[in-house]
């Protein structure tokens, strides 16, 4: 067995950083009640890997060809 599989883990998580991010997330969390913060409303509450969420959600896509494209117009 790999001793990346034997190995205890004591955190696993992230610190958000960004302070807009983290106020839209407490006024989220502070208006809403626990039932209504739990309710799924559809696939794009879920959390999703990066690259996978690229491929999935079309607005969060970030195409190396169409950047080069947005450029070239621009000059």
């Amino acid at each position: 067995m790999p001793e990346s599989l034997k190995k205890e883990v004591l955190v696993r998580s992230t610190v958000e950083e960004d302070p807009e991010l983290l106020k839209e997330r407490r006024e989220l969390v502070g208006s809403k009640t626990p039932a209504e913060l739990s309710r799924i409303g559809g696939f794009s509450d879920f959390p999703l890997p990066e690259k996978i969420e690229g491929l999935v959600r079309p607005s969060r896509r970030n195409l190396r060809s169409t950047k080069q494209k947005d450029m070239s117009k621009k000059r």
